[in-house]
C-alpha cells in the first residue's frame, strides 16, 4: 500500500498543504475545528510525517524537550508532569530525558534536542551557585530548579530561602533550642540558599544554638544514619534536640539511626527534611519537610517558552516559586500527627458535602 502523502491529508481535510504544516510547526494557529479535521485526516490514512526531513528543511518541530539530571527525586517529577499537562493545552508534545547527573550526557541530549529542531528546552541542572549557562542555545529555552539573573536567560526555581526560615520558625515553635543541620559542602545553590535564610531567621532567636554537619554526599541515607547515630549517643546536654536534614533523603537515614541508639524521634530528638521528596518517605515515621511546588515550576517554564515563541516584546525573567511547610510525626509526635490527619479530613470532608437548601 502506497504511503500517505502531506497532499493526501490536505485533500482529505479539505484544507491547504500549508494549513497541515502548520498542524505540525505552529498548531497554536489553527482553530480547535481546523486542527480536529487534520488530525481525523492524518489519522484516518495512517500518515506518518518525516521528521528528519522536516529537520534538514530547517522546520521547527511541536514539541519541547525536557532535560532534567535524575527522576529519581519529587521535584523533577512534579516539573515533568507539570510541563507535560502545559504543553498538551497548548498543542505540543514533551520528550523527556535524564542525564543522570552526567554532565557529558547533559550536553550530548543538549546537542541532540537542538539537532532534532524542537520549538524550546526546558532544562534542569544541578549548578554551582554561581553559575551560568555555558552553551549557547538556538532555541528558546528555560532553566528550572535554579535562579539566575534574566540577563542569563529565563529561570523557574522554589524559594529556596524560604526553606530555610520556615524549618527555624518550625523549630522555635516546638520550643527546640539545639538545632543541627545535616547538609553537604557542595556548592549547589539550592543547598546554598537554605542554608542562608536558616542562618538570618536564627538570629531572631539568640537563645538557639544552630551547628553544621557535613555529610558529603546529600543523596545517601546512609550517611544520614552514621550522624543520627553518632548525634543522638552525644551526652543528654550536648545533644541537639532537633535536626534539620537540608534533603529528606539525610533526615530519613538520621531517624533511623537516632532510632537505633534507643533515642526517640521526637520525643528526644525532633527530625525534619527540606525538599519535599516523596521518594524518601518510605521509612519507619511520617517525615516532616518542606514541599516545593514541582508542578507549578514545569507550567510556567512551558509559558515562559510560548511567551518567547509568540512574542515580539518577550523579556527573559525569573520566577521565584512559593514553599509550604508540610508538618508531620517526625516533630509533633504520633498522636498529633493522627489528629492533624483526622481535622484535614473532617475539613475535606466538608468541603465536598452538597448544598441543602
Amino acid at each position: 500500500m502506497k504511503q500517505a502523502t502531506i497532499a493526501d491529508v490536505a485533500r482529505r481535510a479539505g484544507v491547504s498543504i500549508s494549513t497541515v504544516s502548520n498542524m505540525f510547526n505552529h498548531p497554536e494557529k489553527l482553530s480547535p475545528d481546523t486542527r480536529k479535521a487534520v488530525s481525523e485526516a492524518i489519522s484516518d490514512l495512517g500518515y506518518i510525517r518525516n521528521r528528519y526531513a522536516s529537520a534538514l528543511a530547517g522546520q521547527k518541530e511541536p514539541v519541547f524537550g525536557l532535560l532534567v539530571t535524575g527522576l529519581d527525586h519529587g521535584l523533577p517529577l512534579g516539573i515533568a508532569n507539570g510541563a507535560y499537562e502545559a504543553a498538551k493545552k497548548a498543542g505540543f508534545d514533551l520528550l523527556i530525558a535524564s542525564a543522570d547527573n552526567d554532565y557529558v550526557i547533559n550536553d550530548h541530549y543538549i546537542d541532540f534536542f537542538q539537532g532534532i529542531q524542537m520549538s524550546g528546552l526546558i532544562l534542569t541542572p544541578r549548578p554551582k551557585n554561581h553559575w551560568k549557562p555555558g552553551y549557547k542555545l538556538s532555541v528558546p529555552s528555560v532553566i528550572t530548579d535554579y535562579l539566575g539573573s534574566p540577563n542569563d536567560g529565563c529561570f523557574v526555581g522554589a524559594d529556596n530561602i524560604r526553606v530555610g526560615v520556615l524549618a527555624i520558625k518550625h523549630a522555635a515553635n516546638l520550643h527546640r533550642h539545639h538545632l543541627a543541620v545535616v547538609t553537604s559542602s557542595d556548592d549547589i545553590q539550592t543547598l546554598y540558599l537554605r542554608m542562608q535564610g536558616m542562618r538570618e531567621e536564627i538570629r531572631n532567636y539568640p537563645e538557639m544554638i544552630l551547628e553544621s554537619i557535613d555529610a558529603y554526599d546529600w543523596r545517601d541515607p546512609k550517611a544520614g544514619y552514621e550522624i543520627g547515630k553518632q548525634l543522638a549517643s552525644r551526652q543528654q546536654q550536648d545533644r541537639p534536640d532537633f535536626i534539620i536534614g537540608m534533603t529528606d533523603v539525610l533526615a530519613a537515614g538520621v531517624i533511623e539511626g537516632i532510632l537505633s541508639t534507643g533515642c526517640s524521634v521526637p520525643e528526644d530528638i525532633s527530625v525534619m527534611g527540606c525538599d519535599g521528596n516523596p521518594m524518601a518517605w518510605c521509612g519507619s515515621m511520617p517525615l516532616t519537610s518542606i514541599v516545593p511546588t514541582g508542578f507549578d515550576i514545569g507550567v510556567q517554564a512551558v509559558h515562559l517558552l510560548l511567551d518567547e515563541i509568540n512574542s515580539e516584546h518577550h523579556q527573559h525573567s525569573t520566577i521565584v516559586n512559593p514553599v509550604h511547610l508540610l508538618i508531620r510525626e517526625s516533630t509533633i509526635g504520633r498522636q498529633a500527627h493522627n489528629d492533624a490527619a483526622k481535622n484535614l479530613a473532617l475539613i475535606n470532608s466538608s468541603i465536598h458535602q452538597p448544598l441543602h437548601r
